[in-house]
């Protein structure tokens, strides 16, 4: 920086010249890495500055954003991506206090739950992928940030995949269900979503998706399981490889059954289920069968000490 408060360390321009010489050069990215909370115990990502606040990298200036909670890449992204993904990266201190402010000022949308903002980001879960064929593609837990890009996966979708997914037709996406699937606990809910390519954080796109969710009516209930592909990315191994990491990764979350509402006709999934090694019952009704997964006999990674 070229000061702090009002003592400069670099000229009027300093900063100016290093983010704009980072972005023009071949190769480089204009990258401001900061503690998400000041010595004084202050987040240093914050809704608004104070009046008077010298300003030398504007926002336009700024491509990601670092901070020992993760990265946010902000560049061409709406005024709401901005604040989720920044959000996402301070203090959880601070994420519930930013997050109002946020709505309050209509940035963001009111009925945004901001579930993991109060979580820790299981980065753990974050790794590289290689399909039947050869495609190395990035795994990691769902963000809240991950909103368009879902919306963006769903809409490559064909009828006949979202209709095996929802048991209807859907034109679009409703904001409230993108919401629950984004914007998860990392616990009782979590998600996976699987991008392509795997070395490219801002040009890649959303393939496959993962999840289990709980039922908020009733917390004893298993949670439901999911799992969808899209169409150019069907008989890479995704859908299998999804099912058996949400197995492998349940016990760290104290979730020990499963269960799926898969109509008779897709077949697919079925033969993903019946393929896993996983012990489960099913019930038919309608058209409809209800498969309940046992996992507690099935290999599972240990979770890791608390």
């Amino acid at each position: 920086t070229d000061s702090i408060a009002h003592k400069f360390y670099g000229s009027v321009w300093s900063d100016l010249d290093s983010i704009r010489g980072a972005r023009y050069s071949n190769g480089g990215k204009p990258i401001v890495v900061v503690r998400a909370m000041s010595l004084q115990g202050r987040s240093n990502i914050v809704f608004a500055l104070p009046p008077g606040t010298g300003v030398a990298i504007t926002r336009s200036d700024v491509e990601y954003v670092v901070t020992e909670h993760g990265t946010a890449y902000l560049d061409g992204k709406s005024v709401r991506e901005r604040c989720l993904a920044l959000i996402n990266i301070a203090h959880p201190m601070f994420r519930q206090e930013l997050l109002e402010e946020a709505k309050k000022h209509f940035y963001i949308s009111q009925s945004q739950p901001g579930n993991s903002f109060l979580a820790t980001y299981p980065e753990k879960l974050e790794c590289i992928h290689t399909t039947k064929t050869g495609k190395q593609v990035f795994v990691r837990p769902i963000k809240a940030s991950d909103e368009d890009a879902l919306r963006a996966f769903f809409h490559k979708l064909s009828d006949r995949s979202v209709y095996f997914r929802y048991f209807r037709k859907l034109p679009s996406m409703p904001q409230r269900i993108l919401q629950r699937y984004t914007d998860v606990n990392y616990s009782s809910d979590m998600a996976l979503v699987v991008f392509y390519p795997s070395n490219n954080s801002h040009a890649h796109e959303l393939v496959a998706i993962g999840q289990w969710m709980s039922d908020p009516r009733d917390e004893h209930s298993a949670p439901e399981v999911a799992f969808q592909v899209r169409d150019d990315w069907q008989g890479e191994g995704l859908g299998s490889y999804l099912f058996r990491r949400l197995v492998e990764i349940s016990s760290f979350f104290n979730v020990d059954k499963f269960k799926a509402d898969v109509l008779g006709e897709n077949v697919a999934m079925q033969g993903v289920f019946k393929r896993s090694g996983v012990p489960y019952t099913t019930r038919s009704d309608f058209g409809t069968l209800t498969y309940t997964f046992n996992l507690t006999k099935v290999e599972r990674e240990t979770p890791p000490p608390v």
